[in-house]
């Protein structure tokens, strides 16, 4: 049975303009995070969505070719439930991770970027790669942790005038 992200990963082929059998389509890409978005929030899995931009002041020969070598080096590194797609079509390379398990402070996983990252640098040429912006976005974002108030025994309030703690009568 396919699943209804390989559905959408084939509907977007036809729309990517450098062609790659890896890449989705940008609407197909941003209707897929919208879908992991949600599901994030419900389950609290965790989501990190990778964008990958060539420097706008690149000539578009130059952009055309590292975006291409970009993708194809995705499409060998990246794991089979990872997408990669057109966040901006022919600008901006998005991936998603999904299910991944944040760091305790929630970053991203080190080994994750290191693999990616260092994939690029020995596909890329230095050149390239200097022009390249990787940033990365965790979902679900960090929720302020829920402090309990202190509870006192019955026999026990707080002054409201004096913060001080009082015995009841």
């Amino acid at each position: 049975m396919r699943s209804a992200f390989a559905t959408l990963r084939d509907s977007g082929r036809a729309m990517a303009e450098i062609p790659h059998r890896h890449t989705v389509g940008e609407e197909a890409f941003h209707r897929m995070i919208s879908i992991e978005l949600r599901r994030t929030e419900r389950s609290r899995k965790s989501l990190l969505l990778m964008l990958l931009e060539i420097d706008e002041h690149t000539n578009s020969t130059t952009q055309r070719l590292t975006l291409e070598h970009i993708l194809k080096t995705l499409a060998a590194t990246l794991r089979e439930t990872d997408v990669s797609g057109w966040y901006k079509q022919d600008q901006i390379v998005g991936v998603m991770f999904t299910e991944i398990v944040l760091e305790e402070d929630g970053s991203v996983p080190n080994t994750l970027m290191t693999r990616v990252n260092e994939a690029l640098k020995n596909r890329l040429t230095p050149q390239q790669f200097r022009q390249l912006a990787i940033s990365s976005h965790s979902f679900p974002e960090a929720q302020p942790i829920a402090v309990p108030e202190k509870s006192y025994p019955a026999a026990f309030r707080i002054s409201p005038a004096s913060g001080a703690a009082e015995t009841a009568v």
